[in-house]
């Protein structure tokens, strides 16, 4: 199997980003993908929707630097809800990489990015892959 192959599901994700661009790009290619796309716009409304459709919902890609609630204290706030939640944190900010490798839980994801090894690795961490 290719990985273009390994990376297609049917799950839902939720996308957090209050950057449109970014919620587009990932919307059109995890949707090419075969998964389902939920949206939110800041880390609030993220954890309102993850409540609403906790059962859905398989993973979550957040960017860290949002209006109303960051990334972090939603990231917080979701695992508080769901310890195992399946969640990646996502930032532009160069320095944020050092930040998160001292916390090996969380699946951080460089800006910018590809969509394709983000699909990667999503596909790995809902299948459990190591």
């Amino acid at each position: 199997m290719n990985n273009l192959q390994h990376s297609k599901g049917d799950e839902t994700i939720l996308i957090v980003d209050d950057e449109h661009m970014v919620l587009n790009m990932l919307n059109f290619y995890l949707v090419d993908l075969g998964y389902n796309i939920m949206t939110a716009k800041d880390g609030e409304e993220a954890v309102n929707l993850y409540k609403q459709h906790i059962d859905t919902i398989k993973a979550v890609i957040m960017d860290v630097v949002m209006p109303n609630k960051d990334g972090i204290e939603a990231y917080e706030d979701l695992k508080k809800i769901n310890p195992d939640a399946n969640i990646f944190l996502m930032s532009g900010n160069p320095n944020s990489r050092s930040l998160f490798d001292k916390s090996p839980d969380i699946q951080f994801i460089p800006k910018p990015f590809n969509p394709y090894d983000i699909a990667n690795k999503i596909r790995t961490s809902i299948d459990g892959i190591a």
